[in-house]
């Protein structure tokens, strides 16, 4: 699994599936019990970017949030879970130089959906429209992702110049990690504060690769990938680790 397992301080989906009695495939980290494998997933659109887009992704998280703790763990809880997308419509209204630009990638409908902050709501978004979360990331000028799980590692992966803004209080990563999150702050490739990402996109939004291809932000960009998706065949990974969990049985 991916996402913001093995990042987040703590996570309860790794309570009850990495056990001592099985053997858990990671996407990238590693741990006792873990062991890191290629994912089919990520290698269908590994460095897959098509330059040349002229659209700001703004993909939105859970849409109604959980407003109430399903569990305890390193993600937001409760009244936390608005805090998201009042992110995102902060940047919305901080940047009316690329506003024309913007598009809404919104959550999977839920029933009984309530209203998003009205600069969200004011946006056009890819509800309809015949392509997969990943094409719209893939074909987007810039991805501004508002929470570290899939669609953040997707979009690294893919290698389109990507913005992360969220609350670094309500997604807490793991000690270890905290070095590779460290380093996407200082390529101001994430973000806590809406108003300071709604800048850099500003600055950028004319020549996004200038940036992405700065050294510091490769060696970022590089860093996250190797550590949490990493690359390889991953046909020949999962027959070997078929046949070795068989000789186990």
């Amino acid at each position: 699994h991916g996402g913001f397992y093995l990042q987040a301080k703590v996570n309860a989906q790794e309570r009850l599936e990495i056990r001592p009695d099985a053997e858990f495939w990671s996407w990238g980290a590693s741990g006792p019990g873990v062991v890191p494998v290629a994912t089919p997933r990520l290698e269908r659109i590994r460095d897959r970017h098509r330059r040349g887009g002229d659209k700001v992704l703004l993909v939105e998280g859970l849409h109604p949030p959980d407003v109430y703790p399903l569990r305890f763990a390193s993600t937001p809880l409760g009244n936390q879970a608005f805090d998201g997308a009042d992110r995102l419509g902060t940047f919305v209204e901080a940047c009316p130089e690329v506003r024309d630009r913007i598009v809404l990638r919104r959550f999977p409908p839920v029933v009984g959906a309530g209203p998003r902050p009205p600069a969200l709501e004011a946006l056009p978004d890819t509800r309809g429209l015949p392509r997969t979360p990943t094409d719209w990331m893939a074909t987007a000028r810039i991805p501004v992702v508002s929470y570290p799980d899939p669609p953040f590692l997707e979009a690294l992966v893919i290698g389109v110049p990507t913005v992360g803004l969220w609350c670094s209080r309500y997604w807490e990563w793991r000690e270890d990690a905290s070095d590779v999150l460290a380093a996407l702050q200082d390529a101001r490739i994430v973000f806590d504060d809406p108003v300071a990402a709604a800048e850099h996109v500003g600055a950028v939004i004319r020549r996004p690769d200038d940036w992405w291809s700065a050294p510091d932000v490769v060696a970022a960009r590089a860093r996250f990938v190797e550590r949490f998706a990493r690359q390889g065949n991953w046909i020949d990974e999962w027959a070997a680790g078929v046949r070795r969990l068989r000789l186990r049985l």
